[in-house]
């Protein structure tokens, strides 16, 4: 449908192995997943967990996958 705008989707996911969490995301999609991030986190970030300080916002580490659904 010609200037109808899909919702945006987000789904996040932490994980301690992203490169497995992402073979297996792939494999249950039967593909790429565009729109696909991968996070990993900052040496401040991991600093901030260490001395039990929370984490900016925005700083989460791990899957985030933002698509369109089309209606």
């Amino acid at each position: 449908m010609a200037g109808k705008v899909a919702p945006l989707v987000a789904l996040r996911l932490l994980t301690a192995d992203p490169s497995q969490t992402l073979w297996e995301l792939h494999q249950q999609f039967n593909g790429p997943i565009p729109g696909i991030e991968v996070r990993r986190p900052t040496l401040e970030d991991t600093y901030l967990g260490m001395v039990g300080a929370d984490l900016p916002e925005g700083s989460e580490t791990g899957l985030t996958a933002a698509r369109t659904e089309a209606s």
